[in-house]
């Protein structure tokens, strides 16, 4: 965390505030995410300091690429010329990634942006946990996934546990036991999910920083062993506590992932029929290949998967598919070109940020994240934070 940062201070509860605001799963309709209140944050800051920062040029380049790609798709896929108000509602979507590049971003505002990630994750565990308990598992068994269970929060859940992990404020005196408190809280709450994409997300985020600290970090042989036997034996502990007091987690991960990886392997998931869970996105992934076959360069003018059905509906389920499907190769490599960017900065200036953004991205292999208005407001402060320079224009 920042040195200096008082919750004192009126603006910096007032940041907190609003960025847990941002963070909150509004949704409409048929579930569609629609809290975007977060694009007009900067335009406020814009307004007040009467300060403008002019983006990098990478930046603006990607910007008038997203609209021509707009005005193309407008003006040359005439057969989807009927959902025009959804086509300008997912570039607006796409767009809002852009928003915070216009102002600067200060130490307090990076710490703000962490306790607001950390308290809305605890805000949406605990009430889940409780009722867990106070019900009884009994009475759970036959629904209990249905009940509890959601894709939505886990990589905000994941991207909190390495702020907790790595970056928990030191100047707080009980500060060891309140953090592994809140780790065995953020750990239950991405296990609740019932999500095998939380569970594999994890692990290779796990898997990334025990690399990180055996090749790259400049603590000595002797630190780093240590440290991976103690992160070896916290797994070991974590499981066998788990296993104790919430068994049905234990029982639906080994049922639906771990037994049978270990039995039978990746084809041990059924990767041929369509109805289950990776045979679908292997589905949806061939459909969208032979969609960009025909259309590798607007893709579908930003348009969802749900277009190359009759009754309107489908979901890529992947966050990466979901992108290529609707801005084209070309828009796709930008896309991951700044995603690029926050990866590389993130390893440099921020380890909490760094190991938890790997966690979102593996996550995002499986589900949309960034998609969503939450995952869209994580997306845009990192990557103004990640283009984030002294020598901005105003």
């Amino acid at each position: 965390m920042s040195q200096g940062f008082s919750f004192n201070n009126n603006k910096n509860l007032a940041n907190i505030s609003m960025f847990v605001i941002f963070l909150l799963p509004v949704t409409f309709l048929s579930g569609i995410s629609s809290n975007y209140l977060f694009v007009l944050y900067p335009l406020i800051l814009v307004l007040f300091k009467n300060k403008i920062v002019i983006p990098h040029t990478h930046v603006l380049s990607a910007i008038l690429f997203y609209f021509i790609l707009l005005i193309v798709s407008v003006l040359i896929q005439m057969e989807l010329s009927q959902f025009y108000v959804r086509r300008f509602l997912s570039f607006f979507i796409l767009m809002s990634m852009f928003s915070f590049l216009f102002i600067s971003i200060d130490k307090n505002m990076i710490t703000a942006f962490k306790i607001s990630i950390v308290l809305y994750s605890l805000f949406y565990i605990i009430p889940p946990i409780g009722t867990y308990f106070f019900a009884g598992a009994s009475g759970l068994e036959d629904n209990i996934k249905g009940q509890f269970g959601s894709q939505r929060y886990g990589f905000i859940y994941l991207m909190a546990f390495w702020i907790v992990y790595l970056d928990s404020p030191k100047e707080i005196p009980w500060n060891f036991v309140l953090k592994y408190i809140v780790l065995a809280l953020l750990l239950i709450g991405i296990l609740m999910t019932f999500s095998r994409s939380s569970v594999v997300s994890l692990l290779m985020s796990l898997i990334t920083y025990v690399l990180y600290e055996s090749y790259s970090s400049r603590k000595s042989f002797f630190t780093r062993i240590k440290k991976f036997f103690v992160l070896v034996f916290a797994c070991i502990c974590i499981y066998f506590a788990v296993d104790f007091f919430i068994p049905r987690l234990v029982e639906f991960f080994n049922a639906t992932f771990f037994s049978i990886l270990l039995d039978k392997g990746v084809e041990g998931f059924d990767l041929s029929n369509n109805d289950s869970s990776i045979g679908y996105r292997l589905y949806m992934f061939g459909e969208i290949m032979n969609f960009l076959a025909a259309n590798p360069l607007t893709g579908s003018g930003y348009l969802g998967v749900w277009t190359l059905f009759d009754d309107l509906s489908g979901s890529a389920h992947s966050q990466y598919t979901d992108v290529l499907f609707r801005v084209g190769i070309f828009g796709f490599i930008i896309y991951m070109l700044l995603v690029k960017r926050v990866v590389y900065y993130l390893f440099k200036c921020d380890k909490s940020l760094f190991f938890g953004f790997i966690a979102v991205l593996f996550y995002g292999l499986f589900h949309e994240t960034f998609k969503l208005s939450h995952g869209g407001f994580l997306l845009a402060f990192l990557l103004a934070l990640a283009f984030q320079k002294k020598n901005n224009k105003h």
